[in-house]
């Protein structure tokens, strides 16, 4: 059996010492999970690129091949140490440590792969809240926002130990596969973004026009 050693494990950020089997198992769990999270990017690719009209198709896809590029250098750059920083200028409100990953820790590159794969799944959900209504360099802006600041903040509430979130009550806050701090935050961002940009013109007349006629 293996003795207990210094490789350290990975469990919502916090770092401690585990077993060499232990360890093997906990990253081979996290790049497997993470492989699934990312594959979620085609998933959407062809939902969003079915809902829109053919001339759109090409821009839809392009933005689910950058989002995933641009967010992976913005969240190494930043967002994981906002998320999941433990410096002393870390608090229960941000993580503030660890940027570009500048520890060389290679236990938590797993952990990170992991993460990131949440938080561009965050950040892809505005393509299809806002497709066919804003320019694509436009997306590119925002998507830079969502990973380096909206997502990691409030992870590091749910997830990360210091976290207020984390510690509330007895149990703290149980989120669910993400279904807080991934999904209702890009939701919630799309709802707004759409709001703002309004309907696709012109996508919804003929549609509204039959219907009429039918009803009538």
């Amino acid at each position: 059996m293996p003795s207990e050693g210094t490789l350290p494990h990975i469990s919502g950020g916090v770092i401690g010492p585990r077993s060499d089997v232990a360890m093997a198992l906990d990253t081979g769990w996290l790049l497997l999970t993470g492989f699934n999270i990312f594959f979620m990017q085609a998933g959407f690719a062809m939902l969003e690129a079915g809902a829109t009209r053919a001339k759109n198709t090409k821009n839809i896809i392009l933005k689910k091949v950058l989002n995933p590029t641009l967010g992976l250098l913005v969240y190494w750059a930043v967002g994981y140490a906002f998320a999941f920083g433990h410096g002393p200028l870390s608090n229960a409100f941000i993580g503030f440590d660890n940027f570009f990953l500048y520890q060389d820790d290679m236990t938590q590159y797993a952990f990170f792969f992991f993460q990131w794969g949440f938080a561009i799944t965050g950040s892809t959900i505005l393509v299809g809240s806002l497709a066919e209504r804003t320019q694509f360099t436009s997306y590119l802006y925002i998507n830079v926002i969502v990973t380096a600041w909206i997502y990691p903040i409030p992870s590091h509430w749910v997830w990360a130990e210091e976290g207020w979130l984390k510690n509330l009550g007895t149990n703290g806050f149980i989120d669910f596969a993400g279904g807080a701090v991934v999904h209702m935050m890009g939701g919630g961002i799309g709802l707004i973004g759409a709001i703002i940009v309004g309907p696709r013109e012109g996508r919804w007349v003929l549609y509204v026009r039959v219907c009429v006629c039918v009803c009538v």
